[in-house]
């Protein structure tokens, strides 16, 4: 963890794969824009409905519209996607990529980015990886936002607030 998670800073570009914390951070600055909604997975994960309710809302459709919520609820569920996986990759963009990188047109089109639904049990977190975690949240997050923990960031921006 320390040299693959932990260690990795700032980049010169946003686009030269990031830290988690400043790929956070990155968005910050747009957090009160009209054009950005944040989300949260745990929130997802809690009650799925209401968040595609507020994400409806935030693209201006109409939630009264029940048919229309619950078409697109059930196209984000875990059973749809993993029913209609290739259309949740990135399999066009791999065949061109491959043919430009002189790699077989079908090279890496058997994964998918629908997984399994879950890792169960879910591994535990060292109480040093924790704590390790915890100082670099402070580091680089709470020195720019205030929020001392991701908990109390989410509930800042939840969408059941």
């Amino acid at each position: 963890m320390d040299e693959l998670f932990l260690k990795r800073g700032r980049p010169k570009s946003i686009m030269n794969n990031p830290s988690y914390w400043e790929f956070l951070l990155s968005w910050w600055p747009n957090r009160n824009d009209p054009n950005v909604l944040w989300l949260w997975y745990e929130d997802m994960k809690e009650d799925h409905k209401a968040t595609v309710i507020k994400v409806a809302e935030f693209l201006g459709y109409d939630c009264k519209d029940a048919e229309l919520i619950d078409i697109a609820y059930k196209n984000s569920t875990f059973d749809f996607m993993k029913e209609h996986e290739v259309k949740f990759d990135e399999h066009t963009w791999k065949q061109h990529n491959n043919v430009r990188c002189s790699l077989s047109p079908d090279a890496g089109l058997n994964s998918s980015k629908v997984m399994n639904g879950g890792r169960h049990p879910k591994p535990k977190l060292s109480t040093e990886t924790l704590t390790q975690l915890d100082l670099k949240w402070k580091e680089v997050v709470t020195a720019q936002t205030g929020f001392a923990s991701y908990d109390e960031m989410r509930k800042s921006f939840s969408v059941f607030k």
